[in-house]
């Protein structure tokens, strides 16, 4: 079906992040409710669903080689209906937080994930060129619908020190999402972490995840938010060493934090923020 062509150019990985990334957000300020549920759908596959359908636009030729079974590559769409799509849910996209909270400050921080989407795909902006960048902004888009759940649902400054550990802990795996693009970044000439630390790479990720155990010691949080991050940086470590080949350990840790956090939910709601 083509409706399924166009949900596909969001991961399925990514939209369980974005939901429970919001949901995790409101229920630690402990105010969950339905609205916060239908707020979360709204921000996966309307403000996440763009930044991914326009970096299905962008990176179309680069997929042929790196991912060759997304919807474009695979001709189940064409880029220029991905564009009007992308189009499309960037209008939705600044819309609908308007219709969700009355504040501006809140509004500007919905906004901030299609920004970082236009900013990372948009080939003027150069920032798919420049890895490190690329990092920090995805980094930071992963992390911002937690962060906006926690606020939408009345959470202040408390809990300011986990999202730090949880922003090092994001930063030290998205480094490795290159491992997975070698071949058509080479052949496009895009910067490409792997290719330029080689396995220096994962000892790289090693260093960031033990500085997020050592915030996550030193920092006042919460006891079952430390738990979640040690649980997080272990099972990070220890895919880094053991899992082969080497081009499954991004994907592997990614849905080895999609458990924990959602375990992590799951307890904060059944047992109280």
């Amino acid at each position: 079906m083509k409706a399924m062509a166009y949900l596909r150019l969001m991961r399925f990985d990514v939209a369980l992040i974005a939901v429970f990334s919001y949901l995790l957000g409101v229920e630690m300020s402990g105010t969950l409710g339905l609205r916060d549920v239908w707020i979360s759908l709204l921000v996966c596959f309307i403000s996440t669903n763009f930044v991914y359908a326009l970096n299905a636009w962008s990176d179309a030729e680069i997929d042929r080689i790196n991912k060759p079974r997304r919807p474009i590559p695979a001709g189940r769409i064409t880029r220029r209906e991905a564009l009007r799509y992308a189009l499309a849910l960037l209008a939705l996209a600044c819309v609908f937080p308007f219709f969700v909270t009355p504040s501006w400050q809140m509004r500007m921080l919905f906004l901030m994930i299609p920004l970082i989407g236009i900013l990372y795909s948009l080939p003027v902006f150069g920032v798919r060129r420049h890895s490190g960048l690329a990092v920090f902004l995805t980094s930071l888009g992963l992390l911002i619908p937690a962060q906006l759940g926690y606020l939408m649902g009345g959470g202040g400054l408390g809990q300011q020190s986990f999202f730090l550990a949880l922003f090092m802990l994001v930063v030290s795996i998205v480094a490795l999402k290159d491992i997975e693009d070698v071949e058509g970044d080479v052949r496009f000439g895009a910067d490409n972490l792997f290719v330029r630390f080689g396995g220096r790479l994962l000892w790289f990720c090693r260093l960031g995840l033990a500085i997020t155990f050592l915030l996550a010691i030193a920092l006042p949080i919460r006891p079952a938010l430390k738990a979640f991050l040690y649980i997080s940086v272990a099972a990070a470590v220890s895919l880094t060493i053991f899992a082969r080949p080497v081009e499954i350990i991004y994907r592997s840790i990614i849905r080895a934090s999609i458990i924990s956090g959602f375990c992590l939910f799951l307890f904060l709601l059944c047992c109280g923020p």
